[in-house]
């Protein structure tokens, strides 16, 4: 048994209201024969006729706990997740761990959905709970995202093929609506995937500290990367309140992000700015893709998918600095497209598998399409040279 599942028994079976004895026995030793995979058809039968039939929510809760720590170590997968959907609907809508162990179940099973995506979410929404034990956090946290990310992206290009299949104004609708969210879990999960940070950096919430009222002097300060953390700190919770300056106060943050050398502040600021707004934004995402790019190697795709989301909503990028951006945006999907290209060739050399040989196929159309487009834009715009 696998150290953060051994992690989430303890908390299902041991963080409940304690009895010493129960309708079906010593609750305790219940317990740890469900743990042990012990536990008698006698006593299972009890626990299932006792959560059916007591009036006491406690019990009912605490016994359907060990109902389903009972079905994972007899290894019953069918019945494993008949009862943590059961519990989920009945007892804990909004219970941590065993949202974790379902949507982790789905997962497993191949069954990404919005079932999948939906209880990965309740369990992310309820990760504090699992502070107590930072190393499990951190994984269980990564977890969650890498499943986020996965499914989101899975559910998006499943819902474009039934766009194309029957392309009404309702698919196209949806086609949207799933990118947006696509989009919004890369951008969250960047920090823990990337670099492990997977704590809740930016969920503090501070009332009656003011070392960051004067904006005008810390958007000076910011261009020359002297905000200290405390100001940092403040800004990102004034950040979070209704009626903040959000535009002017995520100027500072990015000026201040731009001048970190490793660029880590800067990816995080665009997760945790993201988890805020849930917004979509041409510019930022577009000097996303510029700093992927300019960062090389591994981020070609993800460069790529950041000038492509840029480029969706490039007639909010107004003026001249609205037309340098998308004029960039054209080079650098290009640029990236060539690169990924370049990658998927040498990989097609050294294992010429019929694998690779697909993804040298898809990286050419991808890099014609790139070209197309900038040719396209180039002409309309009457930039293009020779």
């Amino acid at each position: 048994m696998c150290r953060t599942f051994r992690f989430l028994i303890a908390l299902l079976l041991f963080a409940a209201t304690p009895a010493i004895a129960g309708p079906c026995g010593d609750d305790g030793a219940l317990k740890l024969d469900a743990y042990r995979g012990k536990l008698s058809d006698e006593s299972r039968q009890c626990l299932e006729d006792t959560v059916a039939q007591s009036t006491e929510a406690t019990l009912r809760v605490e016994y359907s706990f060990v109902l389903i720590v009972d079905a994972y170590t007899q290894n019953d997968q069918e019945k494993y997740g008949q009862l943590m959907r059961r519990h989920l609907s009945q007892y804990h809508t909004t219970d941590a761990e065993v949202a974790y162990l379902y949507a982790t179940y789905l997962w497993k099973l191949g069954i990404s959905g919005d079932d999948a995506l939906y209880w990965a979410k309740v369990a992310l929404d309820n990760r504090r709970r699992w502070l107590k034990n930072r190393a499990n956090y951190d994984n269980m946290v990564k977890k969650l995202y890498d499943m986020l990310v996965e499914v989101s992206m899975e559910r998006a290009v499943q819902v474009e093929k039934e766009f194309q299949a029957d392309p009404t104004k309702g698919n196209q609708e949806r086609v949207d609506a799933y990118r947006r969210q696509a989009r919004y879990w890369l951008i969250i999960a960047a920090p823990c995937l990337y670099y492990g940070d997977c704590g809740p950096y930016f969920e503090v919430e501070i009332e009656g500290w003011a070392p960051c009222d004067d904006l005008v002097a810390l958007e000076s300060e910011a261009k020359r990367g002297r905000i200290d953390e405390d100001q940092l700190t403040c800004l990102r919770s004034k950040y979070r309140k209704p009626q903040s300056a959000k535009p002017r106060i995520l100027g500072i943050l990015m000026d201040q992000a731009d001048t970190d050398k490793d660029g880590q502040i800067w990816e995080e600021l665009m997760a945790w700015h993201w988890n805020i707004t849930g917004a979509d934004d041409a510019m930022l995402a577009f000097r996303f893709a510029e700093y992927l790019a300019v960062k090389g190697s591994g981020q070609a795709e993800d460069a790529m998918r950041w000038a492509q989301v840029a480029l969706e909503q490039k007639d909010t990028l107004k003026g001249r600095s609205g037309r340098a951006a998308i004029s960039k945006l054209h080079n650098l999907r290009v640029e990236t497209a060539e690169r990924i290209l370049v990658d998927a060739k040498d990989r097609q050399r050294n294992d010429p598998s019929g694998l690779n040989k697909e993804l040298v196929k898809e990286a050419k159309i991808r890099h014609e399409a790139a070209i197309a487009d900038y040719r396209a834009y180039c002409t309309d715009a009457g930039t293009c040279r020779d």
